[in-house]
């Protein structure tokens, strides 16, 4: 029987991945460039941070999901870690992205953004799987932002499907309230 935290964000995740792709995929490239405003992000935006982010905790939490020793406790995230998560995740205060994690999407490379975004998706799921049968409370790795926050795998994993829950928002709000190319 899957780890009741991992089966949630297994779930979690699943639903957040099949409403960006149903929301994107019948975007033009005109409509994915298009920002609200020039300092706003436009969908291809949110989804070049959203592989970023992904990209960078990969290897951390690779290594960390290999790293635990077996077993079942429940998932206890630090207090610490808990804000952290908040403020990722949906309905968490607006916050800037560090600027290591600030998109990047060069004019022409618009329609590319959602095969990165559902690449990153899947190995996303793999860990979560994989991480099934291992402590998610154990050995802790430093932030890629800073190495004052370290997360254990299953803060990690929740960080994760959190932010890009959060992401799932805003872009359903870019599509329907602002993109006038729909």
């Amino acid at each position: 029987m899957p780890h009741p935290h991992l089966a949630d964000l297994l779930a979690r995740n699943d639903a957040t991945i099949a409403s960006i792709e149903a929301t994107v995929t019948p975007l033009t490239a005109e409509a994915l460039a298009w920002r609200p405003a020039p300092d706003r992000w436009s969908v291809a935006d949110v989804l070049a941070h959203l592989s970023h982010v992904l990209a960078v905790y990969e290897p951390r939490i690779r290594d960390a999901i290999a790293a635990q020793p077996t077993g079942d406790a429940p998932y206890r995230p630090g207090w610490l870690q808990r804000k952290f998560i908040a403020i990722a995740g949906p309905g968490g205060r607006s916050v800037r992205a560090p600027k290591a994690f600030a998109p990047a999407v060069a004019p022409g490379d618009e329609t590319d953004a959602l095969p990165r975004f559902l690449g990153h998706a899947a190995t996303l799921r793999e860990f979560l799987v994989a991480a099934d049968g291992r402590s998610l409370n154990g050995k802790r790795f430093a932030s890629p932002i800073t190495r004052l926050i370290r997360f254990t795998p299953g803060e990690a994993l929740t960080l994760m499907v959190a932010h890009n829950e959060r992401h799932a928002g805003q872009i359903e709000r870019l599509v329907a309230d602002q993109c006038p190319t729909m």
